[in-house]
């Protein structure tokens, strides 16, 4: 068994029909990332869509003026939404994707989407979860941003931004933080200092700690 195909088996065990799994195999190849390593860019046209199978992508908007928002994180098991958007409206990307750690994936070109929607149930029905379950959590970082204090978007954004890798410590500076949550560093690095004596957090010269 390749590789590839054992990958899919253990993170995607949605996609497990015979044919599909071949297809995929045949048609598509793994990629590594390192931290920092744009996938996709805004205004490109998508011409792979991810299978994650370790790491994490972040996938954010930029406004054209260096700030950027960020949307969601791509984590092991799962695929971006916008991307597959883009792919079936054959419209450029209007999102930007970065691994934000040692990330591994499967490129599925994006010629294959639309096909292996209409011929695989199985490809149809995980392509529509993808697409709840990032309308679900974008409904939920709306809620964040309209009704939470900042702290609480301080920990929700170190939250998500742990489970990338052991839950606990996220490798953020202040800045990023604030870029993420389109406030300044002035008002992440007070917060971040209350919440540290609070007990909330601890914080390094690199890391921030979850406690």
């Amino acid at each position: 068994m390749s590789r590839l195909r054992t990958l899919l088996a253990e993170k995607f065990p949605d996609l497990q029909h015979k044919t599909l799994i071949a297809e995929i195999e045949k048609h598509s190849r793994l990629m590594t990332a390192n931290p920092g390593d744009m996938l996709v860019k805004t205004n490109d046209y998508v011409k792979v869509v991810p299978l994650v199978t370790k790491g994490s992508i972040k996938v954010s908007r930029d406004d054209g003026e260096g700030h950027a928002l960020f949307l969601y994180h791509i984590e092991p098991g799962q695929s971006c939404a916008m991307s597959l958007k883009s792919c079936l409206g054959e419209e450029r990307s209007r999102i930007k994707g970065e691994a934000d750690s040692l990330t591994e994936l499967i490129a599925i070109p994006s010629s294959f989407i639309e096909p292996w929607m209409t011929e695989f149930p199985a490809f149809k029905r995980f392509v529509i979860n993808t697409f709840s379950q990032r309308y679900d959590e974008l409904l939920s970082m709306i809620d964040t941003i309209a009704f939470e204090k900042m702290d609480r978007r301080i920990m929700t954004c170190l939250r998500q931004h742990a489970r990338a890798g052991d839950g606990r410590t996220v490798r953020l500076t202040h800045q990023k933080v604030a870029d993420e949550l389109n406030t300044s560093r002035e008002v992440v690095s007070r917060l971040l200092k209350v919440m540290e004596r609070n007990g909330q957090v601890r914080l390094g010269r690199t890391t921030i700690e979850i406690l």
